[in-house]
C-alpha cells in the first residue's frame, strides 16, 4: 500500500477496509471517527462520503 496521508488513513479505517494485520495502519472505527471530528471539528458520524467532501473541500492536498 502507498503511503497513507493522515486523512486518508482515518476514513479507510472508518470504513473497515484496514485490517488488524496492518498494525501500524489500523485504526478501529471508533477512533478513526474520533480523530476526524477532533481534526476537523466537523461530525458526519459513519457517513464515510460526506467525510470525503468535507475533506476534498477543505483539505484538497490530501486526495481522498
Amino acid at each position: 500500500m502507498s503511503h497513507l496521508t493522515p486523512y486518508k488513513g482515518l476514513l479507510l479505517n472508518l470504513q473497515g477496509m484496514i485490517d488488524a494485520s496492518r498494525r501500524r495502519e489500523y485504526l478501529p472505527k471508533e477512533k478513526a471517527l474520533e480523530l476526524l471530528r477532533k481534526w476537523s471539528g466537523q461530525d458526519f458520524g459513519y457517513d464515510v462520503e460526506a467525510w470525503k467532501a468535507w475533506v476534498r473541500k477543505h483539505r484538497p492536498e490530501e486526495k481522498v
